[in-house]
């Protein structure tokens, strides 16, 4: 057992009682019940005036109180008390109405002290004693000798001041047993007992106390300059209980009863010991003191939400202190531990970017406490995984991280729970089929992310739609994925029809394509999982021929040759008719297109030809042609702009990424991104080849992005874009078998210099 650790000294306390005649202002007035005589003070000089307590922050108090003692160290040493009587009469109309913290108490003390200094030094005697007195008053135990160690105090003023002591103070001394009991004289805690105590000449409230033991009250009153001692001894009434805790804020039970929390931090010079020694004496609470216990085996537990609870059995045998070892509370949870980890990949769980209990390893692992956890890990924009998973206490559970786009399901909307549950679980359980994406299940917080952004069921159902380009901003920051999808149910009772709004993350085209899906098939589902799973294709078989239908023949007739192309290397040309193809009959152009698109680069097909007369075989070797989107039924634009995008993440190729980027840019003119478009077609850089798709292509479709706009400013642009694509009369629409530009660039020109 140690003793109480010092506090403020006992007159610090003893201030309050005396407030009643604290009275603000330059002069000084006498406290009751002090023993003054009449000659030591001149009451003439008490002022009765009321100060309200100024709004002054303890920072401008202190700056006011070192700007007075500067003054106090140079030339004009009186200047300072007006300073000094500044900060008294703050800080005493702060003591009348809220109190002071023992900073500002000090400061007070300290402004008398040198008050009476100056005041003494003028030649001013009734103004020093009564400035010693209040010194003394509002702190008996405080010596003017160590007002300031730099400078002594005039000795003539220490006397003056040790006479005016030992009229007003007196000192007690106690013995007490137990040595480290408490005492309070007058509800104010006496520091230490090892030294007397210095108080006022008046009569006082001594209270002695200690856990486990009866208290003990008694009267005190001490003559000034008389020293007085109090040998008191406390009756033992129960055993008692002492403990620290880690963490603070634990409940503390004995036999099932609640003794409250632990609180405050372990004093100065705790110690931990054993395994508390691992941990910060900061990290522990105050001792907690249990009394009132019965002898006899008792339960002790200690709790707190997320750790493992403590449990001990206690043998209480005498009345006496028992002193716990410091209880420390282990942390409830268990371990995420992630396979196939990628290199630079971030973890979130619930939403939130957390680093692994060991950054840099191959199988990083995260601590959580138990609970339900959202978990995702990306890599870049475009490679994600998402799980939802439950931990408990020392559970590990592996993570098998497989990246893919992610495709951030929003959830459903409308009130038809069972519905929106049904299609939550059975789109869940079709894109588990899915080799493409990760499906990253927004569901439960979706809707409200929606609603606060003005995303109502009933307007989306009117065709009331809101701003996508917002939604899609806020998506992007809130629930990031590649691909978004929201269904929203046809009726809030019994809902039969869901429509799915799927859109591209920014800056893709904002525009939401719309799939509406019988919510009785699920076949349905299955079938938008395959739509989702489709690889795009962006080059296509490559013959180097035009053909056409004529009323003169019931087959396709060739109307061009490229040269140097495979039909010309096959010897074909203009006015053949294709027959036919691999022993099948061909009456139409649309046949052929069709026998040949679902041929492959650097197929060879056996063409049946008919020319001059006569009928011949030829074989050709399909080259491969670059091949532009173009809606059609069933077509996803966000599905396909999303590919795009990983396309472009991945392709390296300049040939091929020009490709990518023009397909992204005709997109995004066809979900009216005009600016967006025109933005990026400016800096595509394609082939300039004399037949096919080329530069002469993605100017044709920059000068339609620009003339499209609207823009008055941009018509000149449009015009040049126009030109440059008329420079290359070979260039091709969609691929290089589709018609020429040529003439419909013409057109473009014509219509922008006024014509129909």
């Amino acid at each position: 057992m140690t003793a109480i650790k010092s506090a403020p000294k006992l007159s610090s306390f003893l201030l309050l009682l005396f407030l009643p005649a604290l009275l603000p202002g330059t002069a000084y007035g006498q406290l009751p019940g002090t023993q003054i005589e009449s000659e030591d003070l001149d009451e003439s000089e008490t002022l009765a005036v009321e100060v309200q307590a100024p709004d002054v922050e303890q920072g401008e108090i202190q700056q006011l109180f070192d700007e007075a003692l500067q003054v106090f160290y140079g030339e004009d040493r009186p200047a300072s008390l007006t300073l000094f009587g500044r900060v008294a009469d703050i800080l005493t109309a702060g003591l009348e109405t809220t109190g002071l913290d023992e900073g500002s108490r000090k400061l007070l003390v300290r402004s008398h002290g040198y008050r009476a200094w100056v005041h003494h030094e003028l030649g001013l005697s009734d103004q020093a004693e009564q400035g010693l007195q209040r010194f003394i008053e509002l702190d008996p135990g405080a010596n003017l000798a160590a007002l300031d160690p730099t400078l002594p105090v005039p000795e003539d003023l220490l006397k003056l001041f040790e006479r005016r002591r030992k009229k007003t103070v007196g000192e007690v001394s106690f013995v007490l047993d137990p040595f480290d009991a408490k005492v309070f004289i007058d509800d104010q805690a006496v520091g230490s007992t090892a030294e007397p105590v210095s108080v006022l000449a008046i009569p006082h409230q001594v209270r002695i106390e200690r856990p486990g033991y009866a208290p003990i009250q008694r009267d005190l009153e001490v003559d000034a300059g008389r020293s007085v001692t109090l040998e008191l001894t406390l009756e033992r009434q129960s055993p008692i209980l002492r403990l620290n805790t880690r963490p603070i804020g634990a409940e503390i039970r004995i036999d099932g009863r609640s003794y409250g929390l632990t609180e405050g931090t372990a004093a100065e010079g705790f110690l931990p010991q054993g395994a508390a020694a691992l941990y910060r004496r900061e990290e522990f609470s105050g001792e907690m003191i249990i009394e009132g216990l019965e002898t006899g085996l008792r339960i002790l537990e200690v709790v707190k939400e997320g750790h493992r609870p403590y449990r001990m059995e206690l043998v209480i045998q005498e009345m006496i202190d028992y002193q716990m070892p410091p209880i420390v509370l282990e942390e409830q949870g268990g371990q995420l531990v992630f396979v196939d980890f990628p290199t630079g990949g971030e973890i979130r769980i619930n939403g939130r970017s957390v680093q692994p209990d060991v950054p840099g390893v191959s199988r990083p692992k995260v601590s959580l406490e138990p609970g339900d956890y959202h978990v995702t890990v990306t890599e870049g924009s475009s490679k994600m995984f998402s799980t939802r998973l439950s931990l408990a206490d020392r559970q590990n559970v592996e993570v098998r991280v497989e990246l893919k786009p992610g495709l951030s399901f929003l959830g459903v909307l409308g009130g038809d729970r069972t519905a929106a549950t049904n299609l939550r679980q059975s789109f869940g359980l079709a894109m588990k089929a899915s080799d493409k994406w990760t499906l990253i299940d927004r569901a439960p917080e979706g809707p409200g992310l929606l609603r606060a952004i003005g995303v109502e069921v009933d307007k989306l159902r009117e065709g009331q739609e809101p701003d996508w380009r917002q939604v899609q901003s806020a998506m992007d920051q809130q629930a990031p994925g590649l691909l978004y999808l929201l269904a929203v149910l046809d009726n809030d009772l019994v809902a039969t029809e869901a429509e799915l709004w799927l859109f591209a993350a920014g800056p893709g085209p904002s525009r939401p394509d719309k799939v509406t899906i019988p919510l009785s098939s699920d076949p349905a589902l299955e079938d938008l999982r395959r739509r989702l799973d489709e690889s795009l294709v962006l080059r296509r078989p490559y013959t180097g021929m035009v053909t056409i239908d004529s009323n003169a023949t019931p087959h396709p007739v060739i109307a061009h040759v490229t040269p140097a192309s495979p039909a010309e290397a096959a010897n074909l040309r203009p006015g053949d008719e294709i027959v036919g193809v691999g022993g099948i009959p061909i009456q139409s152009r649309s046949e052929l297109e069709s026998r040949i698109a679902a041929a492959e680069s650097g197929e060879t097909l056996e063409l049946v030809v008919r020319g001059g007369g006569a009928g011949r075989n030829e074989r050709i070797e399909l080259g491969s042609s670059p091949l532009l989107l173009e809606p059609h039924e069933g077509f996803l634009p966000s599905v396909a702009y999303t590919d795009l995008v990983l396309l472009e993440e991945h392709t390296r190729q300049a040939d091929e990424l020009w490709i990518v980027q023009l397909n992204r840019a005709i997109l995004l003119m066809d979900a009216g991104e005009l600016e967006a478009a025109a933005k990026l077609l400016r800096t595509i850089r394609g082939p300039q080849l004399s037949h096919g798709v080329s530069q002469g292509t993605v100017d044709y479709f920059l000068g339609l992005a620009l003339s499209r706009s609207g823009a008055p400013e941009l018509t000149n642009a449009a015009r040049q874009a126009f030109e440059r694509a008329a420079r290359l009369p070979g260039a091709r629409l969609r691929h290089n078998d589709e018609a020429f530009l040529l003439p419909r660039v013409r057109a473009r020109l014509h219509e922008l210099a006024g014509g129909s």
